[in-house]
């Protein structure tokens, strides 16, 4: 019997013991909890501890069974029906493959296309450019033409 024990010293207990071979009784008194009463089937110490852990007896689960053969599998797939959700879950799954090919494929061609577009702008940029540089030399030229004549009429 171990009375007024700390919350602390419980969970030590608990953890030394494990969870389900322990019961508590805590009293609280003005928001300080106590152990009132602890009790461990694995130690002859009384420790009768009602914190809603009950000791349960421990369910034996069955062993895992083993793994299915090759053959077995390969004979389950073909017994399947074609209607079968594994076949449709991989046929919609396909699908959505596609659809987003689809989708990249369109995003590819719509990138391209703005490719185009700006390229042909720019190009038509450059022609206006070159079209003005064009007049500019015409005008350098009639200029350079009228000064070497200018030149020459003054030398003679």
């Amino acid at each position: 019997m171990c009375k007024d024990i700390s919350i602390f010293y419980l969970l030590a207990m608990i953890l030394l013991y494990g969870p389900t071979q322990m019961t508590c009784q805590i009293n609280t008194h003005a928001g300080s909890q106590h152990v009132r009463k602890c009790s461990s089937s694995k130690n002859d110490v009384d420790m009768n501890i009602g914190m809603g852990v009950k000791n349960k007896k421990r369910v034996v689960l069955p062993s895992r069974p083993d793994p299915p053969s090759v053959e077995q599998i390969l004979e389950d797939i073909n017994r399947a029906s074609p209607n079968d959700p594994v076949f449709s879950v991989f046929e919609n799954a396909n699908k959505d493959v596609k659809r987003a090919s689809s989708d990249n494929e369109v995003e590819t061609k719509y990138l391209q296309s703005r490719r185009y577009l700006e390229m042909n702008e720019r190009l038509q940029e450059i022609k206006d450019e070159l079209l003005q540089r064009r007049k500019d030399l015409q005008l350098t030229e009639e200029q350079l033409e009228n000064s070497v004549a200018e030149v020459k009429g003054k030398s003679l």
